[in-house]
C-alpha cells in the first residue's frame, strides 16, 4: 500500500536528493539545465519552514504534535473586523514555539510574516508557490518577535557554554549552518561582537529593551548587555542566505 511518509523518507534519504547545488564545469557542460538531476536545486525554504528553522536552531521549537491551532506573536490590531469579535490571543508556554504548520490561519488576515515569505492565503487552491525576494523579508527575520526571541535563545545557549569566545562562535556556527566556520567569517563575527559590546555599553537601556519581551526566564546572573551583544551574532546567523535556503 502507498505510504506518503515512507515515500518522503525514501526521497530525502536518496543520493539524488542529497546532492550539492554547487556546479562544476563538467556538470555545466553535460547537464546545463539539470534535466538529469546532476545537482540539487538551490531555493529558499518555504514560509513555515523559515520560521521552524530559526526556532529549531535556537532550541525553542516544540516537538509537540497535533492539537488545536496556536497563535504565535504577530502585530497588534490586524484582526479589526466589523463582523467578528474574534481576537488574536498570543499563545504562551510551549504553544508559542510550535511548528508553523499549527499557526491559526484566517484567510482574510493571514499570519503576516508567513505571507511575506510567499505563503498562500488559502482562499484558492494552489499547486505551486512562487518565491519572491523582497526587503520586507529581511525586515521580518531581523525584527519579528519570533526571530528576536530565537536569537536571544540561541545567545543564551552560547553564553551557557563554558568554552572560550572563539570556541563558542565556532561551535554555534557549526550547529546553525552545519559546516565549519571559515577564518574570515570568524574574524567578522568577532569584530561584530566587539562593536555590539561597545554599543550596548554606551546604550544599556537598548540592551534591556531588547531582552525585556523575552517570554522565558533569564537567569539574574546573566548580564543584559552581554546577552544583547551575543544576540547580535546569533541574529546575523539567522539572517544568512545560507541559513534560509536549501543547500
Amino acid at each position: 500500500y502507498w505510504s506518503l511518509n515512507k515515500l518522503l523518507r525514501a526521497i530525502v534519504l536518496s543520493n539524488t536528493y542529497q546532492l550539492s547545488y554547487v556546479m562544476d564545469e563538467v556538470l555545466v557542460q553535460k547537464d546545463p539545465r539539470n534535466i538529469w538531476l546532476s545537482r540539487a536545486p538551490h531555493f529558499r525554504l518555504s514560509a513555515e519552514v523559515v520560521r521552524d528553522q530559526a526556532l529549531g536552531a535556537s532550541g525553542l521549537l516544540s516537538a509537540k504534535q497535533g492539537g488545536v491551532p496556536v497563535m504565535p506573536p504577530q502585530p497588534e490590531g490586524l484582526w479589526r473586523s466589523t463582523y467578528s469579535g474574534a481576537k488574536w490571543i498570543t499563545s504562551q508556554g510551549e504553544d508559542r514555539f510550535r511548528r508553523g504548520l499549527y499557526t491559526f490561519w484566517k484567510r482574510t488576515t493571514p499570519y503576516p510574516s508567513m505571507e511575506i515569505f510567499d505563503a498562500t492565503t488559502r482562499e484558492v487552491c494552489q499547486i505551486r508557490r512562487i518565491s519572491t525576494n523582497t526587503p520586507l523579508q529581511a525586515l521580518v527575520t531581523l525584527n519579528d518577535p519570533v526571530y528576536v526571541e530565537a536569537s536571544i535563545a540561541m545567545a543564551l545557549r552560547w553564553i551557557s557554554d563554558s568554552q572560550s569566545e572563539t570556541e563558542r562562535i565556532q561551535k554555534g556556527f557549526l550547529s546553525a549552518i552545519v559546516r565549519p566556520i571559515e577564518p574570515s567569517e570568524l574574524d567578522r563575527l568577532q569584530k561584530l561582537l566587539v562593536t555590539s559590546r561597545r554599543y550596548f555599553k554606551e546604550n544599556p537601556d537598548a540592551a534591556k529593551a531588547l531582552i525585556s519581551e523575552y517570554p522565558l526566564k533569564i537567569e539574574s546572573s546573566i548580564d543584559p548587555q552581554e546577552l544583547a551583544s551575543w544576540s547580535m551574532l546569533t541574529s546575523t546567523l539567522l539572517n544568512l542566505d545560507e541559513f534560509l535556503t536549501r543547500p
